[in-house]
Order: C-alpha cells, then sequence, then structure tokens
C-alpha cells in the first residue's frame, strides 16, 4: 500500500508533515551492520589504534567523551560495490529503496532524521549507466567537512583494482567549489571523470563504488595513507619555509548578519600577538591556493575553533593554539594536530554554549605563548 504512493500525492503533503512522515517511514541502514541489507564486496584498510596525548586537565565536549582514550580507533574504512541503487543528489545519500537510506553515506554527523524530506525519496528516478561514485556528503557545503570529511573519500580509489576500471563516474550536484575543483584536480585518479547531475533529481545507478567516510564526529584523525597522497600531489613541492605565523580572523563578513565564536576583544588579542610577529588573517579573502601556501609555509598558529583550522592539514609541521569560549574542548582539531604530528596547545573561557562570542584573557595567552609554546617577542630593529 505504501509502495503505490505517488511523488504528486506526498508532495502536496505540508513540508512539517513531509519530514514527520518520513522520521516516522524512513529506515537507516548500515553496510557494515549484521543486518546488512544486500551482499557487498569490500575492500578495507586494516583496523589500527594509535596513541593519543590528551593533557590530564583538558576536558572534552559531553558528546565527544567517547573518544577520550589513550588510544584513538580508525573507523571502519572501506569501499563497497553497489549495484541498481538510487542516488538522491540533493542529499547527496545513497537509498536502497525509497524507505531505505544508506546510513554510511549520510556524513560522519548524526543528522536527525527530521531534516529528510520524505517527498524527495519519491521523486521519478533517471538512469546513469557505468560505473560511478560519490565523495559530497549531506553537510557538503560546510568547509570542514568538505576538507575533512567528503574529499579524503576519493583517496580509496586509487586501489589497483580501481585504476584497472577504463572510466568511473564522479557524481556531483551543483557547481564545484573552490577548494573541490582545486583537490579533485589534484588527487583523483585519471580515470575519474566529472559527472554533473541536477540536484533537484534522483538517479538510478547501474553500478556503484562507494567510499566510507576515512574520519568520525569529533574527531578529524585521518589515516598516514591519505596524508601522504595529499603531501604528493597537492602540497607545495619545496621545503617548508616555516616563516608563517598566523592568527585568524572570525571578524564577521559584511553581508552577514550573525558570526559565532567572535572574540570580542580581537583587535587587543591581536596587539598582543604582533610583537610575537603574528600576522592577522582573513581566510576568506584567500583562495584555496594561497591558503594551501600559507599554512605549508605556517610554523605558528592561534585562533579560535573554527573551521578555518581545517586548513592544518597542508601543514608539515606546526604549534598551534586553540581557544574555545567554554571551558571544554571540541576535539575536532586536537585529532587533525595529532595525526599530522603538530604540537597542540588550548585555551578555554567561561562561556555555556559552545558558539558564543567570547573574551579572551591576555595574560593567560601571554603565558601560554612564552612558557608552553616557547615563543618570545621579536626584537625590533631601528
Amino acid at each position: 500500500m505504501i509502495q503505490a504512493v505517488s511523488f504528486q500525492s506526498i508532495d502536496k503533503l505540508g513540508r512539517v508533515a513531509r519530514k514527520l512522515l518520513g522520521a516516522a517511514l524512513i529506515r537507516r541502514v548500515s553496510l557494515i551492520s549484521q543486518n546488512s541489507p544486500s551482499p557487498v564486496t569490500f575492500f578495507s584498510l586494516s583496523e589500527r589504534a594509535m596513541p593519543t596525548h590528551i593533557p590530564r586537565e583538558m576536558t572534552f565536549l559531553s558528546d565527544a567523551q567517547h573518544l577520550q582514550k589513550s588510544t584513538y580507533t580508525f573507523p571502519k574504512i572501506y569501499t563497497a560495490a553497489l549495484e541498481n541503487i538510487i542516488y538522491c543528489s540533493q542529499y547527496n545519500t545513497i537509498l536502497l529503496n525509497p524507505f531505505c537510506v544508506l546510513k554510511d553515506s549520510i556524513s560522519t554527523v548524526n543528522i536527525p532524521r527530521h531534516r529528510f524530506d520524505l517527498a524527495v525519496h519519491f521523486r521519478n528516478t533517471e538512469p546513469v549507466s557505468g560505473i560511478c561514485t560519490v565523495f559530497r556528503s549531506f553537510e557538503e557545503r560546510n568547509f570542514y567537512h568538505t576538507l575533512i570529511d567528503n574529499l579524503p573519500r576519493l583517496f580509496l580509489l586509487h586501489h589497483p583494482d580501481y585504476q584497472r576500471i577504463p572510466e568511473i563516474n564522479l557524481l556531483y550536484a551543483d557547481p564545484l567549489k573552490d577548494v573541490e575543483r582545486h583537490l579533485l584536480q589534484s588527487i583523483l585518479p585519471p580515470n575519474v571523470k566529472f559527472y554533473s547531475v541536477d540536484r533537484t533529481r534522483n538517479y538510478r545507478i547501474e553500478k556503484l563504488i562507494f567510499p566510507s567516510f576515512l574520519t568520525q564526529d569529533y574527531a578529524a584523525y585521518l589515516p598516514q595513507e591519505y596524508l601522504t597522497l595529499l603531501d604528493q600531489t597537492v602540497a607545495p613541492q619545496r621545503p617548508s619555509r616555516k616563516n608563517q605565523r598566523i592568527f585568524i580572523s572570525r571578524a564577521v563578513k559584511p553581508h552577514k548578519k550573525t558570526r559565532s565564536r567572535f572574540i570580542l576583544n580581537e583587535d587587543a588579542v591581536f596587539e598582543l600577538l604582533a610583537p610575537y610577529g603574528f600576522q592577522r588573517y582573513y581566510l576568506e579573502n584567500l583562495s584555496c591556493a594561497e591558503q594551501i601556501e600559507l599554512f605549508y609555509d605556517c610554523e605558528y598558529i592561534v585562533a579560535a575553533h573554527g573551521a578555518g583550522l581545517s586548513n592544518l592539514i597542508f601543514s608539515p609541521h606546526a604549534t598551534v593554539l586553540e581557544l574555545f569560549p567554554t571551558p571544554y574542548v571540541v576535539p575536532y582539531f586536537y585529532f587533525l594536530c595529532e595525526s599530522r604530528s603538530h604540537q597542540y596547545h588550548y585555551w578555554c573561557g567561561t562561556e555555556t554554549h559552545r558558539d558564543s562570542n567570547f573574551l579572551v584573557d591576555l595574560d593567560a595567552i601571554q603565558h601560554i605563548l612564552e612558557h608552553d609554546m616557547g615563543i618570545q617577542p621579536q626584537k625590533v630593529h631601528i
């Protein structure tokens, strides 16, 4: 009975009603669960646990405290060969049927069920022949998720079995962003071709190579195999100059009405940092290539918690001071620093919400700079 429901009848329901009905009807299944819905073919990176160096006094956000251990264990990293599935381009998700979403394709983040509009699942499908793959996720618009979660999945296509395939279609809707285009042109195997689709339609895929995420929520710990590929294909092919001391500003863009995690005394913080050789950067004013060059040459970085710190993936070695509005740490970039062997330091404020704007204790920052990070003010030559 339910299977006979048409897209037109579902679409006539109000948006809220469609989302509530979708939350009740749509199942999420995982390929790596014991109740996998169909046979799949895997190859995977070996599972491993890496030691961490979490300071005893550091407190993680409550939702991330399961990661506060002496070791970090990677999620299962694999590819699966799927046939005759539906690609929902609006959500960048895989549907095994209109009522069954492949949970592994959504995101590293646990997306609430009500975020999915049931009507989208009932669109007519267009066929796509040949072998296809995907890389975006439900959270594809966020810079962090683009750089840390989505693009690294394509590393798995470098497996020799896939490089023997004459052509693999890389599906994407909406124009490629600067960071996507720049990195895709560098890291994609030569047999992978761009294949643009319409985000208002669904597509029935004859054969899909599904790549898993390499990371998990709250942890940007990436496998060394991927970081090596990034170093060989994306990073400048020269020694790092280690001559950049970066202070990332979160000053609001003129067209935005709100801002989060903005340092209310940012100018005073920069006045403190300037004698130590720091320069203030507004990363939204830099291209992807310029950000890569900047972070590749960085020696020290000071920043409020934010997506701009994702660029630490391009730094061969750096010392980082991350500033939080709250008494707890949101550990995305702690784990990225662990995977990159960066030296990590942090300062926590007293706000109650993780996205609050906040004041920074200047004396505390100066103490960290000089006593923990070992930086001294630079001498001015007259």
